[in-house]
């Protein structure tokens, strides 16, 4: 009795250990066939990734689904304090803009500047004119979205940067005001 349950458990733990074996071999071979796809499925640099693939297209402005702007709107994001911005003051700030596109989140579509220090004197024709308009009534410190329509923007035909007949969104900081005498 003694060896018949010996060769039975001699008998099991071969089976076992040569099952674990085979196991393992078959875990392994299932590991060096995910690192081989997975290093199969890893784009080269020289491939458009999905976050390139849903960057905007410089050449075309996005489908603004009848929306259509007659005139600059804008949103006070922070008030500023004290003197507010009029014609022929000297006005530091610092912009950003970017082609609106209703389709993206904050409404920014194709990065044009971002965060760029101007000195301007308001109502000389130094910036887009949607701009001069829109800083008006800024004081320092404020923030402001400007929504600019083509013809007070780039105009129906763009440039190098912007597509043609783009509406632009703008985000103002004023800096410094220089009130005129």
């Amino acid at each position: 009795m003694k060896k018949v349950f010996w060769v039975l458990a001699v008998l099991l733990s071969a089976t076992y250990f040569s099952s674990c074996t085979c196991h393992k071999k078959q875990s392994m071979e299932m590991d060096q066939d995910a690192q081989t796809e997975s290093r199969e499925r890893r784009p080269s640099q020289f491939e458009p990734n999905d976050y390139q693939a849903q960057q905007p297209d410089a050449r075309h402005a996005p489908d603004y689904q009848g929306i259509t702007v007659e005139q600059v709107i804008s949103f006070d994001l922070k008030k500023g304090s004290g003197p507010q911005v009029q014609m022929a003051d000297q006005v530091q700030m610092i912009y950003s803009l970017w082609v609106y596109d209703p389709k993206r989140i904050g409404n920014k579509g194709l990065v044009i500047l971002e965060n760029e220090t101007l000195n301007i004197t308001v109502g000389k024709n130094q910036t887009l004119v949607g701009l001069e308009q829109g800083i008006q009534g800024m004081a320092q410190g404020g923030q402001r979205s400007l929504i600019l329509p083509v013809k007070d923007a780039f105009g129906p035909k763009g440039n190098s940067k912007v597509p043609a007949g783009a509406i632009i969104l703008a985000e103002v900081s004023v800096l410094k005001i220089k009130k005129a005498k």
